[in-house]
């Protein structure tokens, strides 16, 4: 059978699938990304929220432990001058009203006999005020005191309503004991349970995680947000006193409040002196609200890549599928050409072995090298085709990505595609340009040229690359000119001066021109990585980049300087290197005058 027939009895192609299959890989990594960002994220939310709610619990802890110290140093002093039996003494009022007026949140305290009688009115930091005497013998702290006179120590009792003019109060009272260890009475100090509210919410995060000072038997003594409300009842039933006290006096607890419902994280300390905790919490909601709208986000941005995404490799499997056909195509018709002149070839050896003999193996030589001229010129057309085909869709997918952009607003994560959408496209711009170059040597025309003209374009091109990196871009004016083709000379700095850029991380790039016998010298210095000796050959080959492990939106494939170095052979320039590595790098051209 023919070859040709063969080729057209032969299989269609499969459709390539390559890159969806890459595509679905990309948008499963950009998941699993994803998801971990959001894991990392949510612990950072979390531990915030506790070092929130636990540097308050320990801020609410000294300024409260502080202050019931003052007050316990001046009750253990009322309680050792005081005898209730010839209560009010002038010396001990005087003594402990100026002590008084060192506690301005202190309203003022009474005494009381043995027998809970209330005398001597009450003793204020303006003096003593006349107030009637009332029986303290149903109070709770009375009662405690005449119950455990072995207990000498500052008892906190439950909120009350003051009996002289209805505010609510906090007691604060000791035991009054003489010389023989008997009972004689208590000296109570109270404090305003607002004034506490004040202190207690300076340390309130919102009112959902409300702030809370407690007896350790579970009585509230003032809870911000509603006081008035819950002061003075029992939250003995939560988890704070069931399940976290018992086994830690200080700590970070996670549970649902059984007085609001609001599940929450809440810091709490058990102050070292005192049978008292504080805590203070932050809502589940607030704690993590940041990481709800992350991951809102960041679901948006996988959508629009897994779309984006898929549009593109269905683009290059069609661009593929359709290289392939032209491929057989190429191919079928140099093996129809072969076979024919394989078959002339037998011909003319039938008719002419003897006499043309060595013409003939001349004319299989000129034959065997047009045939391999004429694939290669198929391949690089190809190549040339190819690379221009890819690059139509992939500038419809930058046009749509920037759609999305200005739908979404500016996300990192969408920026970040539209810059490898930039990236990918910059780099088939190189490969065209390096394959024309290739394929068909530029022709110099020499004309008279004045650099600084020529430096100044190239500088307001890269002036915005310069500055999105914070780099100053400057040159040295110069009146000098030169016969050259002004386009190569062009691409040459232009070249250089963005890997300068592109290489410099601080600091900025300077051009400048210097004049030598008979030539010019242009200069391109920049305060860069610098270049290692033994790797200053190797950068003028094609596609070698010195970090060849940083990829990104900044880096080329490494035929930048492999471009300048063939553009200055045509010119007839030299190309200069020097650099000190960690200091820059001087890139110099010379130029005959």
């Amino acid at each position: 059978m023919p070859e040709s027939l063969a080729a057209e009895a032969a299989p269609p192609l499969p459709r390539p699938t390559t890159a969806r299959w890459a595509a679905v890989f990309l948008v499963l990594v950009m998941a699993a990304l994803s998801g971990w960002q959001s894991v990392v994220l949510w612990r950072d939310n979390n531990d915030d929220a506790e070092q929130l709610v636990s540097a308050l619990a320990r801020s609410l802890d000294y300024q409260l432990s502080a202050e019931l110290a003052e007050i316990d140093n001046l009750l253990q002093e009322a309680a050792a001058r005081i005898d209730p039996e010839r209560w009010p003494e002038a010396d001990a009022a005087r003594l402990l009203v100026s002590r008084l007026r060192a506690i301005p949140n202190l309203r003022g305290f009474r005494v009381a006999t043995a027998e809970g009688q209330s005398v001597g009115g009450m003793l204020t930091a303006q003096g003593l005020v006349e107030a009637p005497e009332v029986t303290l013998a149903d109070r709770e702290y009375h009662a405690y005191h005449r119950d455990q006179p072995e207990d000498h120590g500052l008892h906190i009792g439950t909120p009350i309503i003051s009996r002289i003019d209805g505010v609510p109060v906090i007691p604060l009272s000791r035991a009054i004991i003489d010389g023989a260890g008997r009972f004689r009475g208590t000296v109570v100090a109270t404090v305003d349970t607002n004034v506490l509210s004040t202190m207690v919410r300076s340390a309130l995060v919102e009112d959902q995680g409300a702030t809370v000072i407690a007896r350790l038997d579970g009585i509230i003594l003032v809870r911000v947000p509603g006081n008035e409300e819950y002061s003075g009842k029992s939250a003995r039933a939560s988890p704070l006193f069931s399940e976290y006290l018992p086994h830690a006096r200080s700590g970070i607890g996670r549970y649902t409040a059984a007085i609001n419902g609001v599940p929450k994280i809440v810091g709490y300390r058990t102050l070292d002196h005192y049978p008292l905790v504080v805590t203070a919490g932050v809502s589940i909601d607030t704690a993590f609200d940041a990481w709800r709208a992350n991951a809102w986000h960041l679901g948006l941005v996988l959508v629009a890549f897994a779309l984006g995404s898929g549009v593109l490799a269905t683009l290059l499997d069609q661009r593929e599928h359709a290289r392939a056909l032209l491929a057989r195509k190429v191919e079928d018709h140099a093996r129809d050409l072969r076979a024919q002149l394989a078959e002339r070839t037998r011909e003319l050896e039938d008719r002419f072995r003897i006499e043309f003999e060595m013409r003939d193996a001349q004319f299989h030589h000129r034959l065997q090298s047009t045939v391999a001229e004429a694939e290669n010129r198929a391949k690089s057309e190809l190549l040339a085709a190819a690379t221009h085909d890819l690059y139509q869709p992939l500038c419809a997918a930058r046009l749509r990505m920037e759609a999305l952009i200005e739908r979404l607003g500016d996300d990192g994560d969408v920026r970040a595609v539209g810059n490898g959408l930039d990236t990918l496209a910059d780099l088939l711009e190189e490969f065209i340009e390096h394959s024309r170059a290739e394929r068909s040597p530029p022709t110099p025309e020499i004309a008279e040229v004045a650099l600084d003209d020529v430096i100044g374009k190239v500088i307001e091109a890269l002036g915005g690359l310069a500055a999105a990196k914070g780099l100053a871009l400057r040159t040295v004016r110069t009146s000098l000119r030169v016969e050259t083709d002004a386009s190569l000379l062009n691409h040459i700095l232009l070249n250089l001066i963005a890997n300068a850029i592109r290489y410099t991380d601080k600091g900025g790039v300077l051009v400048g021109c210097r004049r030598r016998p008979g030539r010019v010298r242009i200069e391109v210095w920049d305060t860069g990585r610098g270049i290692p000796e033994d790797r200053r050959q190797e950068i003028f080959q094609q596609f070698r980049r010195l970090d060849e492990a940083e990829p990104g939106p900044m880096h080329g494939v490494g035929l930048g300087l492999s471009i300048v170095e063939r553009a200055c052979k045509v010119l007839g320039a030299v190309i200069d290197l020097r650099s000190v590595p960690g200091r820059g790098s001087v890139f110099a051209v010379e130029i005959a005058a």
